[in-house]
């Protein structure tokens, strides 16, 4: 009996080995396809199989963006057990040349052998880098990136001027010459903010940085079928609170209830330059409930409160001065407002405005000029918060007989305001005399008025601003027609004038300064190409 006993044990002991003792069968799975994903990505799909993550190598390639699986081991469709590991290669792109202190051709000559393209080119005053010679590059050298990408440099123009010697110290140029650029604004992080528009009537913005590299640019267009409603130039680019920004224009939006197709048009971009809104705005004609038709909106400007003033004329019989104000969501509100300014003109006479800005009491001046019995005057306009006329002045030269135009206007430190522009024959308008500039007290009378036919100096100006050292610079152009600026004193004594002949016929539109002493201006020819950026140093002396 005790034989059978010990039986029965072995063979409970051999099914217990049979049915637990040996491994169960593998489950075969089917590697899946990863090629072009991230390794992030491969990993998710592998581990869900479930298959291993093995080996990651890199390997360049030209046409497989970096950073994505080139091909891997095994291959997609082989058959293997579960938690196999899958071995990835993954492409490290091209790798970016080191062209610090080559010169431009040799930068170029590297670029093309590495499979990247030239970018765009800077230029920069330095002490250190041979004149024509790499200073540095965007992205750096060492930096993988896919195969032709662009590459920045900035290129060295020398050793920098001696103190108070105006001089070059960058420049851009944008690549379509049907580009032309009218108006420049600060932007935060210390660069700038162009516009302007193209051949096609289209709005243009550019971003450049502090350094005079682009970092974007942009055509805001609003086409519905075949109609296009914003068929104008972009008349002025700001930066809003939030890191985005707020385009002017002319033209209408489909279905708004205001029927000219001309009105003030405001568009909101956010930083990442997607569309946030859009608005169109009209006065009333003075006394009714009609709009006003066509608007010709002129400059646009922030305002202390975060919202935005544009400034321009509408037609109500004649032209009269308009200012539009909202809020920083493009809303009139309860502050906001778009309305003819009621002057003492009383529409007996056609007005034009080329400039206009906040003034430190919350109010707003304006600057152009206006046509009485066929002559022709200067006009300065300021109003008060609300938009409602304080006073305005009509001017002339009339020592030599010349009518006059205001193209720009700003308020100095004490309050009172410097105006340039041209002196002109009185009847026809044709004839140009030569720059007029003029300083106005509080009240708009004449503090002293400058025009010297004989002294050479800015031409056809378009921008006046007061310097931090007392003085004021005008931009415009030479008489020979190039971008040119001019340093005058506090008194309006001529200090000295810096042409720039190297980027062809155009005029200086528009400027700002910078708190180390120099500034950045626009120009081009107004409604031609090509348009060039330049910053300018040693134009003020920097005040602690």
């Amino acid at each position: 009996m005790l034989k059978y006993k010990y039986v029965g044990i072995l063979l409970l002991g051999l099914l217990a080995f049979l049915n637990f003792g040996c491994p169960p069968s593998p489950t075969t799975v089917t590697v899946p396809d990863v090629q072009g994903m991230t390794e992030t990505g491969a990993a998710l799909v592998l581990g869900a199989v479930p298959l291993q993550l093995g080996a990651v190598t890199t390997e360049a390639s030209l046409t497989v963006d970096v950073g994505l699986v080139i091909r891997h081991t095994p291959a997609a469709g082989t058959s293997v057990e579960q938690n196999t590991a899958v071995d990835l290669v993954v492409s490290s792109g091209v790798e970016v040349p080191n062209l610090f202190e080559q010169t431009q051709d040799a930068a170029e000559a590297a670029l093309t052998a590495a499979h990247l393209q030239l970018g765009d080119v800077t230029t920069e005053a330095s002490e250190t880098i041979e004149a024509g010679h790499v200073i540095s590059q965007t992205p750096t050298g060492g930096t993988h990136v896919n195969a032709d990408t662009a590459v920045d440099l900035v290129i060295s123009t020398g050793p920098g001027p001696v103190a108070d010697e105006p001089t070059v110290g960058w420049s851009y140029i944008p690549t379509p010459n049907s580009i032309w650029g009218l108006n420049i604004e600060n932007a935060s992080d210390g660069g700038y903010l162009v516009s302007g528009g193209d051949t096609g009537y289209h709005m243009y913005g550019l971003k450049l940085s502090a350094s005079g590299a682009k970092s974007w640019e942009l055509f805001p267009s609003r086409i519905v079928g075949t109609a296009e409603y914003w068929r104008c130039t972009a008349k002025g680019l700001v930066e809003a609170d939030d890191g985005g920004f707020v385009f002017l224009g002319r033209g209408q939006l489909p279905d708004d209830e205001i029927p000219t197709d001309t009105c003030y048009v405001l568009v909101k971009y956010d930083s990442g330059r997607n569309q946030v809104w859009e608005k169109a705005y009209s006065p009333y004609r003075p006394g009714t409930t009609v709009y006003c038709g066509p608007n010709n909106p002129a400059i646009l400007e922030p305002t202390g409160d975060g919202g935005y003033a544009a400034f321009g004329v509408s037609y109500i019989g004649p032209y009269q001065s308009t200012i539009l104000k909202t809020d920083s969501l493009g809303e009139l509100g309860t502050s906001g407002f778009v309305t003819v300014i009621d002057t003492d003109n009383n529409g007996d006479y056609p007005e034009e405005i080329e400039d206009g800005q906040q003034t430190s009491d919350g109010g707003y001046v304006l600057a152009g000029n206006a046509q009485d019995d066929g002559q022709y005057y200067a006009l300065i306009i300021k109003t008060d918060g609300d938009g409602g006329w304080q006073w305005s002045q009509l001017y002339q030269y009339t020592e030599a007989n010349h009518g006059a135009l205001a193209h720009a206007v700003t308020q100095t430190a004490n309050g009172s305001y410097l105006v340039a522009g041209d002196l002109i024959n009185n009847i026809t308008k044709a004839l140009m005399y030569g720059t007029w500039l003029a300083k106005l007290n509080s009240e708009g009378e004449v503090e002293w008025s400058n025009w010297e036919p004989d002294v050479q100096k800015v031409e056809d100006p378009r921008v006046i601003k007061e310097t931090p050292d007392g003085g004021f610079i005008v931009g415009g152009k030479s008489h020979a027609g190039y971008m040119m600026l001019s340093k005058f004193s506090a008194a309006g004594v001529l200090l000295w004038n810096f042409e720039m002949e190297e980027f062809g016929a155009k005029r200086i539109q528009d400027l700002v300064l910078n708190e180390d002493g120099s500034c950045v201006v626009v120009g081009s020819g107004g409604t031609s190409g090509p348009t060039a950026v330049v910053r300018i140093d040693y134009v003020f002396v920097p005040q602690d």
